[in-house]
């Protein structure tokens, strides 16, 4: 079974508000990152709607971000 998301190391204790957690996710070094990744994406593919809605949620600024960064055609 995989380890709980709020399991992580670093990862505040409770509850986190979407802002917060976007904001630690965002402060993550690059392999912490891919592994808190790894585990969303993980749980969001094993069907439990609400995990889809947390990743695309969390995904959504960086998304946006990129399209931003992407030259118009």
């Amino acid at each position: 079974m995989e380890p709980e998301l709020s399991a992580m190391a670093g990862m505040p204790p409770g509850g986190l508000c979407a802002g917060a957690l976007t904001r630690w996710v965002l402060g993550l070094p690059g392999d912490q990152a891919d592994g808190f990744w790894r585990r969303l994406v993980a749980r969001a593919r094993g069907g439990d709607p609400a995990w889809t809605v947390i990743a695309a949620g969390l995904a959504l600024p960086g998304l946006r971000g990129a399209r931003a960064r992407r030259p118009r055609t």
